[in-house]
């Protein structure tokens, strides 16, 4: 009984093991994604350095904008960002012209 159930599950792996040996090149497709990353951005020297860079000023700026939002989502209605303006009023910009009555 062991022995049947044991030989009904190997028979059952059978086809997919022989699926996957009928696709050729199938187990290579991290390696050819890795490799073509490697000729486009690593080969050289001057081409890292630039990927390098260039990533991580693009990471600052996500992280930048990111950690703003969250400050002001947290801080809603306490930054000066958030002051409606229209609601102060001008009417006292006439103390300035107190030096021009000698």
């Amino acid at each position: 009984m062991l022995a049947a159930r044991a030989f009904r599950q190997a028979a059952a792996r059978a086809p997919t093991a022989a699926a996957r040996a009928a696709r050729p090149g199938a187990g290579r497709s991290r390696q050819m994604s890795y490799a073509s990353f490697y000729d486009t951005y690593l080969k050289s020297n001057s081409s890292m350095v630039t990927f390098i860079v260039a990533g991580a000023i693009v990471t600052e700026l996500l992280f930048s904008k990111g950690t703003d939002a969250l400050w002001s989502a947290a801080n809603g209605g306490k930054l000066v960002e958030h002051v409606d303006w229209t609601k102060w009023s001008a009417d006292d910009d006439d103390d300035d012209d107190d030096d021009d009555d000698d």
